[in-house]
């Protein structure tokens, strides 16, 4: 019985003498292994063009070095369009009627189709404890009403659709840290589902663009729930990719071709059940499927992110269950923050689970098991990697500060820090 070299050697023998053969072969193996390597330049190309033909990420953060003082944060975030009660921007100071900056401010940025009330009283305990200013941001778009509506009537998905465009949001979040500036010496970023993910790209264009400037270190921690890099649903691939190639359609077409794609395939609406009263009130339940596009491109914007130099201290919770978002890219985006840096930065990411709401966590309104653990275990961090500039008392820390790639709970989390 021949042997398995022999075999093999036969077959080398009669591809030679098969010279057509061998040489077609050969040509194809060679143009398979020049396609491997090139590859990942043309994926580059691929983006650079989409980005220049489409352009959504702000080139610069020129936005950050416009002067702001705290006494004018108010004067300056007062809504100017009709907004939902309880949906608009607001500031809380750390000490009622005194209007000056704190050592620390917290900086809170909600997720797509909600406002400031999606993870409440998160966000305000935190600053309570830290003894910080706090500001709630409102991204474009969201929790808006008709100027002819009733304050009380839920946001408005044509709005939505009309105003939270991709660019804008981005936007946002410089505009959401510069309001930190004016009222912290340092500032702690909340970010929640798509505002966790336009945190993380503040981290990281922070930290590469103006490293040797003031604001580079005044990004003091984030602080991510459920943090969004990409969605969970199967099928988010196969909507990516089409969808961000007709971006490259010239002539101004791109928008309403997408848009009018994406309604013949999925329906003209997208509606979401309501779990609570709050949760209609202050929740936009029902737009047309196109504004879906706007997350697609934000999300995308968000894919070619390099993290590997973000130097702020991170805690991340997440539900390892959570549909909406893909859980596993965000263990490697988290896995990659600070990779490239000497000494990797202080960073825990939590696996929370809830039976409430698996994806908006740490709320009141949609999963209040998990206020109090959630609520806690970010004090902490934030807490003993802030430094004693920032006016906290801890105990001194070790030389190197823990680091976890992954917990079970939030129990676990409590232990290895230094009170």
């Amino acid at each position: 019985m021949p042997t398995l070299g022999s075999q093999l050697r036969l077959r080398l023998e009669a591809l030679a003498l098969d010279r057509p053969r061998a040489r077609r072969a050969a040509a194809l193996a060679g143009v398979s292994y020049v396609a491997w390597r090139l590859l990942p330049r043309l994926r580059r190309l691929y983006r650079a063009t989409v980005d220049w033909r489409d352009p959504v990420l702000p080139r610069d953060l020129r936005a950050l070095r416009v002067p702001l003082a705290a006494a004018d944060v108010e004067d300056e975030i007062r809504e100017k369009r009709a907004v939902v009660d309880g949906a608009a921007r607001e500031v809380a100071w750390a000490t009622p009627g005194r209007r000056t900056r704190t050592a620390l401010a917290v900086v809170y940025v909600h997720g797509w189709g909600a406002c400031r009330q999606e993870i409440a009283p998160t966000p305000q305990l935190l600053a309570k404890a830290l003894g910080a200013n706090l500001y709630c941001h409102r991204l474009s778009g969201h929790g808006r009403r008709r100027a002819a509506a009733p304050p009380t009537e839920p946001p408005s998905g044509e709005i939505l659709l009309a105003e939270a465009t991709p660019r804008k949001l981005f936007l946002d979040a410089l505009e959401a840290f510069r309001v930190g500036l004016a009222l912290g010496d340092r500032v702690v970023v909340v970010g929640v589902s798509t505002g966790g993910g336009l945190a993380t790209w503040l981290a990281a264009r922070v930290a590469d663009r103006v490293a040797d400037e003031p604001e580079g270190d005044r990004l003091a921690a984030l602080v991510l729930v459920s943090p969004c890099y990409g969605l969970g649903h199967p099928l988010y691939p196969f909507l990516k990719k089409p969808f961000t190639f007709l971006r490259l359609v010239p002539f101004g077409l791109a928008p309403p071709l997408r848009a009018w794609l994406l309604a013949a395939l999925m329906g003209r609406e997208k509606r979401s059940p309501a779990l609570s009263p709050d949760h209609a009130r202050y929740n936009a339940l029902a737009y047309p499927h196109p504004a879906l596009l706007h997350l697609v491109d934000v999300l995308y914007g968000l894919e070619g992110l390099d993290v590997s130099r973000a130097r702020a201290p991170t805690f991340l919770v997440a539900n390892h269950g959570d549909a909406v978002i893909d859980f596993g890219r965000a263990a490697r985006v988290f896995e990659a923050l600070g990779a490239a840096l000497p000494s990797a930065p202080p960073k825990v990411m939590v696996a929370c689970p809830s039976d409430a709401h698996p994806h908006v966590l740490a709320s009141q309104m949609l999963s209040p098991n998990t206020v109090d653990g959630v609520l806690d275990a970010a004090i902490l961090f934030v807490r003993a990697h802030t430094g004693r500039d920032a006016g906290l008392r801890r105990k001194a820390a070790p030389s190197r500060p823990p680091s976890f790639g992954s917990v079970t709970g939030l129990d676990a989390l409590m232990r290895p820090f230094p009170f």
